[in-house]
């Protein structure tokens, strides 16, 4: 069977994961684990809550033989500060609230902040789009490139528009798309081209479908 080669961390889509570049069946018995059949690879989360998961089952399969790369330990190390920093309801340094949040609005931003793949659910107004504004604009921070699609049912098309300019920084406006098919692709296109003055783009769940050439 051989033995594996070193265990790194890369990022897929702006979203930390494990590469382990072996093709052996025997890494499929860890957590999370997909291979990459054209790049020789086996790819497995590196984000809480699921990364330590996946270090611990490997560590069980191939023991001494698992090498981490440097950047696999720090990811480790991180990774084991997560539910402290989630549970201090820490937000990184550089954010200021332009409305302060409620407990359990800091609670769910926190959580949604170290736990990429996360889900808020909860009740008509609670504070849901004020959660997603401010992860948003703490994420620009150290991604300012990320740029962010919200779909919507038809009769929350401009909502987030006046949310964001209530809870908001004031940093970047949001784009929203409307009109007819035809006018969406110029509405696109424009958008596209002056994407550094907007955090996110907001659409109808219908109009998905125009956006997704373009999402590339």
């Amino acid at each position: 069977m051989g033995t594996p080669q070193v265990l790194q961390v890369r990022f897929h889509n702006t979203v930390p994961v494990f590469t382990l570049p072996w093709t052996s069946v025997q890494p499929a018995r860890a957590f999370g684990a997909t291979l990459d059949k054209m790049n020789a690879e086996w790819i497995f989360p590196a984000f809480h809550p699921f990364g330590l998961r996946v270090a611990d089952d490997l560590e069980g399969l191939f023991g001494e033989s698992l090498t981490l790369t440097e950047n696999a330990q720090k990811c480790v190390v991180y990774l084991q500060r997560v539910p402290q920093l989630i549970a201090d309801k820490h937000i990184p340094n550089g954010y200021k609230f332009s409305t302060e949040p409620m407990e359990h609005q800091l609670e769910a931003l926190c959580a949604a902040l170290y736990s990429p793949r996360f889900g808020l659910f909860a009740e008509m107004g609670l504070g849901k789009t004020k959660v997603a504004i401010d992860m948003m604009e703490i994420l620009n921070l150290s991604e300012p490139d990320l740029r962010w699609i919200v779909l919507v049912s038809r009769a929350g098309l401009y909502v987030w528009e006046d949310e964001l300019a209530r809870h908001g920084s004031g940093a970047h406006a949001c784009f929203t798309l409307d009109g007819a098919p035809a006018k969406k692709i110029g509405q696109i296109e424009a958008a596209i081209e002056s994407r550094d003055k907007w955090l996110f783009m907001v659409a109808t769940y219908e109009s998905a479908k125009n956006l997704q050439p373009y999402l590339l």
